[in-house]
């Protein structure tokens, strides 16, 4: 699809939003943006690469609209939507328990839409839907078979953890800390513990 062409596609997968509620839509979205909503709104479709991006935008709109989500919501997806391939947005269910997809991780987690929740030491990290990969999952590929859990678990660390200890003769200060290598194999040296001894 040419660029030129995405406007008039918006156009025609917007005709079954009545006029009032187009423009009640542009006036929300004029106060949330701080802007011109008709002008943001078609800066935006020109910005997204692709046809299936604005049927993604249109079933957005169109639950703003019936208020399944909120403006901040909506705003937020969309700055998710410009920035994620087209042909990622299909993996977004493998997400709704731990995996991990060389090369689509970093694309959704650049785009907001999961977070790493399984840290293994010296292993591959997992990653799950986070809230907007839920609500993309849901209201961008209009998904009806999909539940927005009320809460997400928290990152949890697994393997082996080293840990050093440093004591000299005179007593002095113990350091203690704990080595956890990362997914870009860095490892990040963190201070667990300062206990003094004394007599």
């Amino acid at each position: 699809m040419h660029l030129s062409d995405e406007p008039y596609f918006y156009l025609f997968q917007t005709q079954k939003f009545s006029r009032e509620e187009k423009e009640k839509f542009l006036r929300e979205y004029a106060s949330e943006g701080h802007d011109n909503g008709a002008e943001m709104l078609l800066d935006l479709i020109r910005r997204l690469d692709n046809g299936n991006k604005i049927t993604i935008l249109c079933n957005l709109i169109n639950y703003r609209v019936n208020e399944d989500i909120s403006m901040t919501d909506f705003m937020r997806l969309t700055s998710s939507l410009e920035r994620v391939p087209i042909t990622d947005l299909r993996f977004l269910n493998n997400y709704t328990s731990e995996n991990n997809i060389n090369g689509v991780n970093d694309s959704l987690l650049s785009a907001g839409l999961i977070y790493e929740s399984t840290v293994n030491v010296g292993k591959t990290p997992l990653f799950r839907l986070n809230y907007s990969g839920y609500q993309m999952l849901r209201y961008g590929l209009d998904n009806h078979d999909v539940n927005i859990p009320e809460n997400f678990p928290k990152k949890t660390y697994t393997g082996t953890v080293l840990s050093l200890s440093q004591h000299d003769n005179k007593r002095m200060p113990s350091l203690c800390y704990e080595i956890y290598i990362t997914r870009s194999a860095r490892a990040s040296l963190v201070r667990d513990r300062v206990s003094r001894q004394s007599r």
